[in-house]
């Protein structure tokens, strides 16, 4: 037991410590619109060749949140629309539908945004004080996982860390609880100083009404990867996102600074500084010079020009390149052109259907998992035996289709295929089952 909980201990402070966890909630800073430009500074080299910050010029910070929309973009385009359960068997059909569509469907919506943002998400199947299953989700920044495979297909168990306050008198305390979730239950720890320490027995995954325990069979955790490799796409996307940032905030600066659209070259100013220069400048829209023999004073300009058509292709390359480095779709792109056919409407598409395919592949994974937990609960609480009934959950895409040669497609597969895959196929029907009741068919 030494061993096991040393193993704890070095695992959860290597994950807190570790550069995947900052990529973590750098992912989610930049998700909310927290980005690095809002940090930024102006620089420039001093005189002894370092660095220095220069405090009164012109310095925006703008954020163009490409990256916020491309994770909303992968949501919606997987899980915009109702999923599809699939059931052979009208009563876990009905019994299903409450944990994949309606409410519960902004669950999965949640759990796939953090997959996006933090490369996993995790899920908790749990029974509730009713004696109901339930689902919850963790926060991936305080989980750490203990995979039982090298492919990180199968956990062992869970660390879930809770930041929680107690509050003597009027002081709050902050704390930091651990729930280990293994095969064998769920132990609770105090975490201090990277060390655990007991808090009471081993808790049974629940209980029923009579307060007997019991656990599952696995450890109840649902693990929901964004790729096969846990790869959060903030990876793929930071690099160029700030690029985009930081090239608008230049053209900020650029467009404030009037004064310095073009360079000044003085002859003879009288005055003390080139501060006081620019604040008669500012202030007064014009300087004094004086003129001595032989030396003529004036103002002369070199002008800079800022020309708009170079920002405006660069941010669209570096846009486009951030598109398709996060394999997501631009709806103004030109690829339409002048003939926006079905054809070159799903070539727009291509890309994010590529990244979807492999998420909706890990998306099924989890799905099956909890389809697991509600057999298991079907036939413990006596609803039925659902343990050989096919189950298939299936997300509805949200894509520009043209519903018109897809009715007629559907109209000549009469007779040919069966009526519930057509109605299951018809773009407007959701519920395939109450369709069905509706036509009178069963």
């Amino acid at each position: 037991m030494d061993y096991y909980k040393q193993m704890l201990e070095g695992e959860t402070e290597r994950f807190l410590m570790s550069e995947r966890r900052r990529e973590m909630a750098d992912a989610r800073r930049y998700y909310r619109g927290d980005h690095d430009v809002l940090r930024r500074v102006r620089t420039a080299v001093g005189a002894d060749g370092g660095m220095i910050t220069l405090d009164r010029l012109p310095c925006a910070h703008v954020v163009n949140n490409q990256y916020g929309r491309l994770v909303d973009q992968k949501v919606n385009y997987s899980l915009g629309r109702p999923l599809t359960v699939d059931c052979e068997d009208r009563i876990f059909s009905d019994f299903l539908r409450g944990y994949f569509n309606g409410g519960a469907q902004s669950l999965w919506r949640r759990a796939a945004t953090d997959a996006i943002n933090c490369g996993v998400s995790f899920l908790h199947p749990y029974i509730d004080e009713r004696g109901e299953l339930a689902l919850t989700s963790f926060d991936p920044m305080w989980c750490v996982p203990l995979w039982r495979d090298r492919a990180h297909t199968e956990l062992d168990a869970l660390v879930r860390l809770c930041p929680v306050e107690r509050y003597e008198g009027r002081r709050a305390k902050r704390e930091m609880l651990a729930f280990v979730y293994d095969r064998h239950g769920v132990a609770e720890y105090d975490y201090r100083g990277g060390e655990f320490y007991e808090r009471g027995e081993r808790m049974c995954h629940f209980c029923d009404a009579d307060g007997n325990g019991y656990v599952w069979d696995r450890v109840p955790v649902i693990a929901v990867k964004y790729n096969r490799d846990g790869i959060p796409m903030i990876r793929r996307a930071r690099a160029l996102q700030d690029a985009i940032n930081e090239l608008y905030s230049d053209f900020c600066d650029n467009m404030k600074e009037n004064s310095r659209s073009s360079v000044l070259v003085l002859k003879n100013f009288d005055g003390e500084d080139l501060g006081e220069f620019r604040r008669n400048l500012a202030v007064y829209g014009a300087v004094k010079v004086r003129s001595e023999p032989g030396a003529e004073g004036g103002v002369e300009t070199l002008s800079v020009d800022v020309d708009a058509d170079n920002y405006d292709s660069i941010c669209a390359m570096l846009s486009e390149a951030l598109v398709e480095c996060c394999r997501g779709f631009d709806s103004h792109s030109d690829r339409l052109g002048s003939n926006p056919n079905e054809m070159n409407v799903l070539a727009m598409y291509s890309d994010i259907d590529l990244d979807a395919n492999g998420f909706e592949c890990e998306l099924a994974g989890a799905f099956d998992e909890f389809v697991a937990y509600a057999r298991s609960y079907a036939y413990y609480t006596g609803i039925g035996d659902f343990t050989r009934t096919n189950v298939k959950i299936s997300c509805s895409r949200d894509l520009l289709i043209n519903e018109k040669n897809t009715i007629e497609s559907l109209s000549k597969s009469q007779g040919i295929v069966s009526p519930r895959t057509l109605v299951m196929a018809h773009p407007l029907v959701d519920d395939a089952d109450a369709e069905l009741d509706r036509l009178g068919i069963k």
